[in-house]
C-alpha cells in the first residue's frame, strides 16, 4: 500500500463522520496565492449542484459525499474556521483533503463531468 493510500486510510479511521471533501486555495498560473475581491458575489452563494462552494476570499470546497444538509452544515463550519480566513502559507500545498478524500476523487469527478458534457446534445444558436 503506497503512502497516499495509507494516509487516506488513516484519515478515514481518525476522523469518522466527516464528509469526504477537498478544500482548495486560490492560486494563479504561476502558483502565487490570490484572493477574491471583498465584494465578490460568489462569497454569498451556497453550494452548487456539483457540491462546490466558496469558503472565503482564499478558499473553496468540493464535497464528494453526504446529503445536501450535511454539506451545507459543513460549509458553515468551514466558513467559521480561522485557517480558511487567510491564504495558505507559501510553504504549504494549497489543497486540504478531509474525510478520506484523495486526489483520485478529484480526478474521477472531473473525468465524469467532462464525459457528461460530451454526452449533452449540442445546442444551436
Amino acid at each position: 500500500m503506497n503512502l497516499e493510500r495509507r494516509l487516506a486510510l488513516l484519515e478515514r479511521k481518525l476522523r469518522p463522520g466527516e464528509l469526504c471533501a477537498m478544500m482548495d486555495g486560490f492560486v494563479d498560473e504561476s502558483g502565487a496565492r490570490r484572493a477574491l475581491a471583498i465584494d465578490d458575489p460568489s462569497l454569498q452563494r451556497g453550494l452548487d449542484e456539483n457540491g462546490q462552494a466558496i469558503i472565503s476570499r482564499w478558499w473553496s470546497v468540493w464535497f464528494f459525499e453526504g446529503t445536501r444538509e450535511q454539506q451545507d452544515a459543513r460549509l458553515k463550519e468551514l466558513r467559521l474556521d480561522p485557517r480558511f480566513q487567510t491564504p495558505c502559507n507559501v510553504n504549504e500545498f494549497p489543497v486540504v483533503f478531509e474525510g478520506g478524500a484523495t486526489c483520485e476523487d478529484v480526478y474521477l469527478r472531473l473525468q465524469e463531468e467532462e464525459h457528461n458534457e460530451k454526452l449533452k446534445p449540442a445546442t444551436t444558436s
